[in-house]
């Protein structure tokens, strides 16, 4: 989100209010298990602590300021556990009456964080979500992991630089999506996609002229980082 600290509850809160009719976050596990929100695997960027965001537990995590680095006024923002951000579009979803989508990556499946996939499959099942989420990761084994979980959840493949074959990339992860960064969208293979029944996510627009792009290759929906921006130019 371009105008508040990035996977943060108060860049998901921007976003709602310009419009957007979902949400994109990322999730590591902290070092007792806990699912939190954060874009890197380690803590230097964003917040005030140092190392990898698995190496701590989430009370110490929850004590660093994540907002302060994007601006002073952001100061005090906390890394959050993705259960708060479900909350967050259970509450939007009650006052739009229609509750958002959430798309949530998984930024490195078992072999880095064991039991992950287990973990975010249980959050969204007790926060009610199944229906309106859509799971992703450039680690295709986690997205087979989960499908082998709980199959009735959408995941998809996350992935870059053409050429490559999406469609027997998805196959090979029992995925129902694919998500491709925009400068790899590409309508001819969007029809396929959709003609095997896929779903397409691209991220992440920048542009109104990338954002009808995507529109006319025919995407499912996109990632923006200044939704209020695109939305007004479509």
């Amino acid at each position: 989100m371009a105008c508040a600290p990035e996977n943060t509850l108060e860049s998901f809160r921007e976003a709602f209010k310009q419009g957007a009719d979902g949400v994109e976050c990322d999730v590591h596990l902290s070092a007792d298990g806990q699912v939190v929100v954060l874009h890197d695997h380690t803590l230097d960027r964003t917040t005030t602590g140092k190392g990898p965001v698995d190496a701590l537990p989430y009370a110490d995590l929850r004590g660093l300021d994540a907002g302060s680095w994007y601006a002073p006024r952001f100061a005090g923002a906390h890394v959050p556990l993705l259960c708060e951000l479900l909350a967050l579009v259970h509450e939007v979803g009650e006052a739009r009456g229609v509750i958002p989508y959430v798309v949530i990556e998984l930024k490195a499946g078992s072999r880095r964080y064991p039991g992950i996939e287990a973990a975010v499959v249980a959050e969204v099942r007790k926060a009610g979500l199944g229906h309106r989420a859509l799971f992703i990761s450039f680690d295709h084994f986690a997205i087979k992991t989960l499908k082998g979980l709980a199959p009735e959840l959408a995941g998809g493949i996350l992935y870059r630089a053409l050429p490559i074959d999406p469609l027997a990339m998805a196959r090979a992860a029992e995925a129902d999506a694919v998500a491709p960064a925009v400068e790899d969208v590409e309508a001819d293979q969007i029809r396929a996609l959709h003609a095997a029944g896929l779903s397409v996510f691209a991220w992440t627009v920048r542009t109104p002229d990338e954002a009808r792009r995507m529109a006319a290759a025919g995407v499912d929906a996109f990632g923006a980082n200044a939704p209020g921006e695109i939305l007004r130019a479509l």
